[in-house]
């Protein structure tokens, strides 16, 4: 049994093989935008995330920049308050002395005061 095709049958065959191939085109072209779209989206993206790291970057700088302001004024602070412990020391210590200095001036005083007296007594006692 010989099948032989008809002009009919090879023009259906044409027909159908040319759909096939316009759908593959059209299906590749969408393809091809889609890739140039997502192309473009991840460009875009990229060049956020370079700014944002740029971004990040200057923060840090500046964060680095205040973080050492701060350690200065710390150590500032700390040598000052240093320096400020060391002169109430020294002040207490001069109050201290000046204190006991009065105290022995006060002593001295109601020694020789006391003395007067008993001598006052004494002459009166005599007189």
């Amino acid at each position: 049994l010989v099948l032989k095709s008809s002009p009919e049958n090879g023009d259906d065959d044409d027909t159908e093989k040319l759909e096939t191939d316009e759908r593959e085109k059209e299906t590749l072209e969408k393809l091809q935008d889609t890739l140039e779209s997502t192309i473009t989206r991840a460009a875009s993206a990229e060049s956020k995330l370079e700014r944002i790291q740029n971004s990040l970057k200057d923060a840090q700088s500046k964060l680095k920049g205040w973080d050492d302001i701060v350690s200065k004024n710390f150590q500032d602070f700390a040598t000052e308050r240093s320096a400020l412990d060391d002169e109430i020391t020294t002040l207490q210590k001069s109050i201290s002395d000046t204190d006991a200095r009065q105290k022995i001036t006060v002593a001295a005083l109601k020694r020789e005061a006391d003395q007067r007296r008993a001598s006052l007594d004494d002459e009166m006692k005599n007189l």
